[in-house]
């Protein structure tokens, strides 16, 4: 029998697929230009920020599993700190994005 999934793990779930959704988009070219992806990330990055500082609030009540605290919240730290980065500087954004996605566990439990 499997653990439940956590909020914490939903969450790095979520944001895994959407920085690989950002990835496809600059891979495929799909008609979106480069400012509108930007913009994107730069919205990723706001909401990411808000998520973690929920999840901090769940940490300090004791409402996160151990694996969330040792393990989902440094990745989503990581993801942030790496997209950050990546958004303040003109670096390609496929380095960008890989470089997140490379930031997170591939499984969080």
């Amino acid at each position: 029998m499997t653990a439940p999934v956590t909020l914490a793990a939903r969450t790095l779930s979520l944001y895994r697929a959407r920085l690989k959704d950002l990835l496809d988009q600059v891979d495929n070219g799909e008609g979106r230009e480069e400012t509108n992806i930007r913009f994107s990330l730069g919205t990723l990055i706001e909401q990411l920020s808000t998520e973690l500082m929920l999840l901090y609030y769940e940490s300090a009540r004791g409402g996160l599993v151990h694996s969330d605290q040792t393990i989902v919240l440094p990745a989503l730290e990581r993801m942030r700190d790496v997209l950050r980065r990546a958004h303040r500087r003109p670096l390609p954004l496929r380095d960008a994005l890989h470089k997140a996605i490379a930031a997170m566990p591939s499984s969080p439990l």
